[in-house]
């Protein structure tokens, strides 16, 4: 496998190194007596203040730089589609007319008294 030397794994690194900076600082702080406190003054305190927000903010930063970068894609030119070319006016012919048709069968109906379909018969030319 071939190692990258890329930015990303430069940052890495940094956030590890920044990492251990941290946990060697937490374990030297446990390591350490405690201060004594004089004249209400609490120094322990403000160092111990001091170091965690100096560990949080490269933390903060390290994890800020190292998501992925991006990377633009080249540029590109493509041209335009060509003019759609149509041949020009198209005339259709009309519809040719029908040869057979359908012609009703009327018959008089003395019960209601007009002409009724009794049913369908083809004609043709």
């Amino acid at each position: 496998m071939v190692k990258s030397f890329a930015k990303g794994s430069c940052l890495r690194r940094v956030g590890a190194m920044a990492l251990a900076g941290v946990m060697a600082l937490g374990v030297l702080a446990v390591s350490v007596p405690q201060a004594e406190a004089r004249d209400g003054r609490n120094t322990a305190l403000a160092a111990g203040a001091a170091v965690g927000l100096a560990a949080g903010a490269l933390l903060g930063a390290a994890a800020a730089n190292s998501g992925p970068e991006y990377i633009a894609p080249p540029p590109a030119y493509y041209p335009p589609p060509p003019y759609p070319h149509y041949g020009g006016p198209v005339y259709y012919a009309p519809p040719p007319v029908p040869r057979c048709y359908m012609s009703p069968i009327q018959r008089w109906d003395p019960y209601i008294g007009q002409y009724v379909v009794v049913g369908h018969q083809q004609m043709c030319n």
